[in-house]
């Protein structure tokens, strides 16, 4: 079974986990390098532990702080995100309104 983000999706170096990476900062080494095993799909906890040298507990807690993290980043987009997606639905109704062809 595979890990997933708080997103939803499979860790990945794109630019989202390059954000991650850059929050969670070089303060918490167990965490970042929970995150880049599960990149390459080192994603079992037990496997990191061993891997890590670290009870599997830290794994856990590591996990948490980098789903913190994922989630401040999430709303950080977010929140832009909807208002240009709000500002859309609303030109499109101010258009349907009028009788004008939509336009991309």
């Amino acid at each position: 079974m595979t890990s997933l983000t708080a997103c939803g999706r499979r860790p990945d170096s794109g630019s989202s986990g390059v954000r991650l990476l850059a929050e969670i900062g070089a303060e918490d080494p167990i965490a970042k390098e929970c995150f880049e095993l599960a990149s390459r799909g080192i994603d079992k906890p037990e496997e990191q532990a061993a891997l890590l040298g670290c009870p599997v507990a830290e794994i856990y807690e590591a996990n948490r702080r980098t789903k913190y993290h994922a989630q401040r980043i999430r709303s950080k987009w977010e929140a832009p995100e909807n208002l240009r997606m709000k500002e859309l639905r609303e030109r499109a109704a101010d258009v349907e309104d009028s009788g004008e062809e939509s336009r991309p």
